[in-house]
């Protein structure tokens, strides 16, 4: 299993994790990006792959540095 993790144009992802949740049985993904400008919104996407199939929704979520 795996996190597919996009960030828009003007920004790049530092690192990301995908870590079992058993509280809830799922997973959880910890995202960090940067931004090229300072007060730069990024459109940040990601979705659970299991190999090249993907087994979950995506999440977008507009993030303003």
């Amino acid at each position: 299993m795996d996190a597919e993790v996009e960030v828009s144009n003007g920004g790049h992802i530092r690192y990301h994790t995908l870590s079992a949740y058993p509280q809830i049985g799922g997973w959880r993904v910890a995202i960090q990006v940067e931004a090229v400008d300072a007060g730069q919104t990024l459109n940040l996407r990601c979705r659970l792959r299991a190999g090249p199939q993907p087994i979950s929704e995506t999440w977008v979520y507009a993030w303003k540095s």
